[in-house]
């Protein structure tokens, strides 16, 4: 699942894609900013969508890009953090091509 829209639309997302998602669905993050618990706590992206998809980890990938830049194939990078080695590996081969460089 890659995850790339305005945080403030994740609370009515998740609970439809947490009914049809696979088990063993590899996540990652895009998405910039953070969140506000219900105690008004601020959490990392990835930590709410970690919690509210009940799954142990969400990858977050992240780089001073503009979304212009990559559609225009220039180049462009990013950094992936994950400590799943299976998942990293994955993530990887999707997103690290000779225009967008992923480590």
């Amino acid at each position: 699942l890659v995850w790339v829209l305005p945080h403030q639309f994740l609370g009515r997302l998740l609970p439809t894609v947490k009914s049809a998602m696979r088990k063993d669905a590899i996540s990652v993050s895009l998405i910039k900013g953070m969140a506000a618990d219900e105690n008004g706590r601020l959490l990392l992206i990835s930590s709410l969508l970690s919690r509210e998809l009940d799954v142990p980890q969400v990858a977050v990938l992240m780089g001073a890009n503009v979304a212009d830049q990559v559609a225009r194939d220039q180049f462009c990078e990013a950094t992936l953090g994950t400590s799943d080695a299976n998942a990293a590996e994955v993530l990887l081969s999707l997103f690290d091509r000779p225009t967008f460089r992923v480590r």
